[in-house]
């Protein structure tokens, strides 16, 4: 049984080409520096939630010195890379001010639905005062709200209520 998730739908949405490429011919995509930007980001809050007396900055240091390789690889310009190593230092940064360390966080959180064949990966599941707040954390220069992203955050929704019968 396949199953779609929340980014092969909007991809699909967006360009059915791109989706039969990605997901049905399984092509590989040619790395960029939002995706790997994004994936040391969403690396460093991972690493941060496990530890929270490490300071994010270091950890994310960390996770982006061991992917200069990768880095380097995308022919970026030493100022450009720098430029960018700023700007998603500074999104960490941004999601450490929220970040409490007494509220229980589960990151990366997997769920399915066999009924709807779907699947998940909830960046971050928070239990703060009784309530549950499910959180995607984007790491584009978008500061408004797109609706693949209202999308994304309705499946999880959907997936979060047939895993544990409630609503967050």
């Amino acid at each position: 049984m396949s199953f779609n998730s929340a980014s092969s739908i909007n991809t699909f949405n967006n360009c059915p080409r791109k989706y039969f490429f990605k997901y049905k011919q399984r092509l590989p995509e040619k790395p960029n520096i939002n995706t790997l930007g994004g994936s040391i980001v969403h690396q460093a809050i991972q690493e941060k939630v496990k530890n929270p007396d490490q300071e994010i900055t270091e950890i994310f240091e960390k996770i982006w010195e061991t992917q200069a390789s990768e880095l380097n690889k995308l022919g970026l310009t030493k100022a450009a890379l720098n430029e960018q190593y700023f700007a998603y230092r500074q999104m960490a940064l941004n999601w450490e001010k929220d970040f409490d360390p007494k509220v229980k966080i589960q990151c990366e959180k997997k769920l399915f639905s066999g009924r709807f064949q779907l699947i998940g990966f909830i960046d971050e599941i928070i239990e703060k005062a009784g309530k549950i707040i499910l959180m995607e954390n984007k790491t584009s220069k978008f500061e408004r709200v797109l609706p693949e992203h209202k999308l994304q955050l309705a499946i999880y929704v959907l997936l979060f209520k047939e895993a544990y019968g409630r609503v967050p």
